[in-house]
């Protein structure tokens, strides 16, 4: 009867993640939706703000807009992770690991630079607030390891000098040893 039971639990797991994997899809056009929706009502009312002149509110949206940016990110990874996920569920080669692995690599909260989003670029365009261009994290670290290769270099050609005259100087007092009087 296990034996019975199993088998057809096999047999329907793949329609039936087929069905989940289309819901998901479907939920993930909505929520992509909604939130240019929120977008474009939030980058209305700071436009509303701005013909006001209430940079109090506008900083409040400024922060909102940031959300909005990490909210869409955090979609686009939804939606990269189910499109990974498609392959397997038709294959029949999904397993427990696996789904375990996508769900926490789609759930993992993204490190972006807002300022170079899309939706808060146009919110601080309606806002009329400069965007501000902040060094991405990558940028940045490129930079110190490259501070630190010219660093290196410096020190390591400072020494291969030292070096060199040291050596000079040994060549001098080796030549002051053999010399005959």
């Amino acid at each position: 009867m296990d034996a019975e039971l199993e088998a057809n639990i096999q047999q329907a797991l793949p329609s039936a993640l087929k069905m989940a994997l289309y819901a998901a899809k479907k939920q993930h056009l909505e929520l992509l939706k909604y939130t240019i929706e929120g977008v474009d009502s939030l980058c209305n009312n700071a436009a509303f703000l701005k013909d006001l002149e209430d940079r109090e509110h506008i900083q409040q949206l400024d922060e909102t807009a940031k959300d909005f940016a990490l909210l869409e990110t955090q979609l686009t990874r939804y939606k990269t992770q189910l499109e990974k996920l498609e392959p397997l569920v038709e294959s029949g080669r999904l397993d427990q690991p696996r789904i375990d692995k996508l769900l926490k690599d789609a759930m993992a909260k993204p490190r972006i630079n807002a300022t170079k989003h899309d939706f808060y670029k146009k919110f601080c365009d309606r806002a009329g607030v400069r965007c501000p261009q902040k060094l991405s994290f990558n940028s940045l670290e490129r930079d110190v390891e490259m501070e630190v290769i010219i660093a290196r270099s410096h020190h390591a050609s400072g020494q291969q000098r030292s070096q060199a005259a040291a050596a000079m100087d040994e060549d001098e007092d080796d030549d002051e040893e053999y010399v005959v009087e």
